[in-house]
């Protein structure tokens, strides 16, 4: 049997025997949770960086990186307010310019 075959048929498996579609809901949620708890975590170690070893570039845009990647998961979850985020964990100015073009405030283009 291919191993391709044999990993679904074991996910298929697992599935059922976890039971409802309210496990499986649960279990998304407790996912959910934990990538953006882990997105908070290298925002804040991105910033801790800055903050004991100072900004150049490289940790600069660490920092950046980390957070657009919290913002985008946020987003995906509904949360849209990525200002107010950047905000509770005091981005800096410099790590915030480099956000690129993203600006919270503006309208969605078509």
């Amino acid at each position: 049997m291919d191993p391709r075959n044999l990993e679904r048929v074991t996910t298929a498996l697992d599935l059922r025997r976890r039971g409802s579609a309210e496990s499986i809901e649960n279990e998304l949620r407790e996912e959910r949770a934990s990538a953006l708890s882990r997105g908070s975590t290298r925002l804040r170690d991105a910033l801790r960086q800055i903050t004991e070893h100072g900004g150049d570039e490289p940790r600069l845009q660490a920092a950046a990186d980390a957070a657009f990647a919290l913002i985008v998961q946020r987003e995906a979850l509904g949360l849209h307010d990525g200002e107010a985020l950047l905000d509770f964990y005091a981005v800096p100015r410099a790590v915030r310019a480099r956000l690129g073009r993203w600006n919270p405030a503006a309208p969605a283009r078509r």
